[in-house]
């Protein structure tokens, strides 16, 4: 009797489907959930709505291609002799029901984040997010932030460090069953077609 018609065929068959499937699901999550580029030149409002793939914290960023002095962006603590803060906005993100995150600059930045790409920012806040439900943004900028302006801002949301590695996690943990399931179930049926054999004989 092959593996084919025995009583492990059918966790074999389970396992060897999941494999690919938990690899397909985690390599087409989209962490950026919302992306949006904001004008900064002038007193302007921007919108934006979006969902999120799995439960969890996520962040709130103001971005731009390149470096801005402490000073323009409103940090905390910053010593401003010949600069001062550009950035004066609000923002706000709700999820129908509630506001779950809102904010000002005038309140000032712990600090500000690079890439090794060169990009900056910083985090506007941070908020948990439920799968199912739309999630509406907006940002009210009071007056312009010409410097900042000319680097192409843009406004991001994405899933926190710490969601995306207990994602990683489960999946590791998943993929890991899948093979034990796969593989043991070849074991045991190889084991008993060996042993109905030796019988046979």
């Amino acid at each position: 009797m092959s593996i084919l018609e025995s009583q492990f065929f059918k966790p074999a068959l389970l396992g060897a489907l999941a494999i690919p499937l938990l690899a397909y699901d985690f390599s087409t999550v989209n962490w950026l959930v919302a992306l949006r580029p904001i004008d900064l030149s002038q007193p302007a409002m921007v919108t934006d709505t979006f969902h999120v793939p799995r439960n969890g914290p996520y962040l709130m960023e103001l971005g731009i291609a390149g470096k801005a002095d402490d000073c323009i962006w409103g940090v905390t603590g910053a010593i401003c002799e010949n600069t001062h803060r550009e950035l004066d906005a609000n923002w706000t993100v709700s999820d129908g029901e509630r506001v779950v995150l809102e904010g000002h600059s005038s309140a000032g930045f712990p600090g500000t984040w690079t890439t090794e790409e060169g990009s900056s920012g910083v985090a506007l806040g941070s908020f948990d997010a439920v799968t199912g439900k739309r999630y509406d943004l907006s940002i009210v900028v009071n007056s312009a932030a010409p410097d900042l302006a000319k680097l192409k801002p843009r406004v991001t949301v994405e899933a926190g460090q710490k969601l995306r590695d207990a994602d990683l996690v489960k999946h590791a943990v998943a993929f890991v069953i899948a093979m034990l399931v796969l593989v043991g179930s070849i074991v045991v049926a190889q084991r008993s077609a060996r042993k109905r054999a030796a019988e046979a004989r």
